[in-house]
């Protein structure tokens, strides 16, 4: 998972802070068993799909090299595994940070669903960062120094 950031015109006056999986839940940042995953059919579904990247070898050959991740198992990830990657993670980040009360899992399904169509399609896409980034287990974090928000965190 990959956590977002507040932009601030002088973020060199952050100082960032990586922490590691095991120490989120620790501190309760993520809550156990709070992972957003997609259902078996959707998943194959996307996987039989075939991506039609819009300036043919160029585009899918910036993607396989910018974008596309090596996955756990040792493989490199196409257009699909990228989709769903990026997808979950966004929903997760949702999932734990939102109150209990606004999560619905049959609207959020159908709203990553929706999501994951349209970048497969490529009718929208996130920034290349989060492409790159969202879904993976690294997670950082900027703290305010200024003296009017000393002790909040930026997500």
């Amino acid at each position: 998972m990959y956590i977002s950031f507040f932009f601030h015109k002088h973020l060199s006056d952050f100082p960032t802070f990586c922490l590691s999986e095991k120490v989120l839940k620790e501190k309760n940042m993520i809550r156990a068993g709070k992972y957003f995953k997609f259902d078996h059919g959707f998943v194959c579904d996307l996987k039989n799909r075939e991506p039609h990247f819009g300036y043919g070898l160029y585009s899918e050959s910036v993607y396989r090299r910018t974008y596309s991740r090596v996955t756990p198992d040792g493989h490199q990830e196409n257009w699909a595994d990228t989709i769903i990657r990026v997808v979950e993670g966004v929903m997760t980040i949702r999932k734990n940070f939102a109150p209990s009360h606004v999560w619905n899992d049959e609207q959020m399904m159908s709203r990553a669903h929706q999501m994951a169509n349209m970048m497969f399609e490529m009718k929208f896409l996130p920034g290349g960062r989060h492409l790159w980034a969202m879904g993976i287990f690294f997670h950082c974090l900027y703290l305010s120094l200024s003296n009017n928000d000393r002790h909040s965190i930026h997500l």
